[in-house]
């Protein structure tokens, strides 16, 4: 290597060198222009994480114990008592509606069965239980089929025509099954259920 190579590669170094200087004298200026603000928003950062990190761990221990609550008194593990339910309720209020759907719905109890219907605000399950007290009640079938929001409308037209049957009530029968659309699972069915009504 000659020596004019040399001196134009320390030339070379030293350029670098300075402006590798330049900027971290660049950066260091802005850092102290901006010190709080770069200070601040990584706190706020930093902030942001750890409460998001807690509320994620908080929400999955507070789901976890109302599965384990929840599974327990579908079992009948522990005593069915209010503090239990109450605990399930306050932990995970959709759940503790499916419970009491769940609790209701086998003891056929009309009147429970409404209590419960009134309290629930969950829409499906406020539906299926409507579906259930018109089906003990035989007539009010028809009644839950026209209603807002009737999850199982055409199998309620289809009791409703199977209970006109059994009240020798073919023509009432035949109207019923007429409000079964094409669109439906029980459309097929329907109809061949028509065609043998005399």
């Amino acid at each position: 290597m000659s020596l004019k190579e040399n001196i134009s590669a320390v030339k070379e170094e030293l350029n670098t060198e300075e402006q590798f200087l330049e900027s971290v004298i660049k950066v260091e200026t802005i850092f102290k222009k901006y010190k709080k603000l770069i200070i601040g928003g990584a706190t706020i950062i930093l902030v942001t994480v750890f409460a998001s990190l807690g509320y994620s761990y908080i929400q999955e221990k507070n789901l976890n114990q109302s599965n384990k609550l929840y599974l327990s008194l579908i079992k009948k593990d522990v005593k069915v008592d209010e503090a239990t339910e109450l605990e399930l309720k306050n932990l995970n209020p959709k759940l503790y509606e499916l419970y009491k759907y769940q609790t209701t719905v086998v003891s056929a109890d009309k009147d429970s069965l409404q209590k419960v219907a009134d309290s629930l605000s969950d829409p499906i399950l406020k539906s299926l239980l409507s579906y259930q007290i018109a089906s003990l009640n035989k007539k009010d079938l028809l009644i839950y089929s026209q209603s807002d929001g009737a999850i199982l409308k055409d199998f309620a037209i289809a009791q409703a025509a199977i209970v006109s049957l059994e009240n020798n009530d073919t023509k009432k029968a035949k109207d019923a099954l007429s409000f079964i659309g094409p669109s439906s699972v029980l459309y097929q069915i329907s109809q061949s259920l028509k065609h043998y009504i005399k």
